[in-house]
């Protein structure tokens, strides 16, 4: 039986009780920068912690070129 999807936002994986979508720069820039302040993610990538503001940069440029999943 096909899962209900029309209440998700462009829903990418679809599992029983949880789904993974793009992140929309409008909407998820404060998740993102929280993510990469985040000491425990961090640590994996090589970045410094960022504002809000350069996190949204980041994200804009990210979605735009359209070689990165977000």
């Amino acid at each position: 039986m096909a899962q209900d999807t029309s209440h998700m936002q462009n829903p990418f994986i679809v599992g029983e009780r949880i789904y993974l979508r793009p992140l929309e720069p409008a909407q998820d820039n404060h998740l993102y920068s929280t993510w990469m302040n985040d000491e425990e993610i961090r640590r994996y990538f090589s970045i410094y912690p960022t504002s809000d503001t350069r996190g949204k940069e980041r994200l804009e440029l990210l979605y735009k070129d359209g070689k990165h999943i977000i």
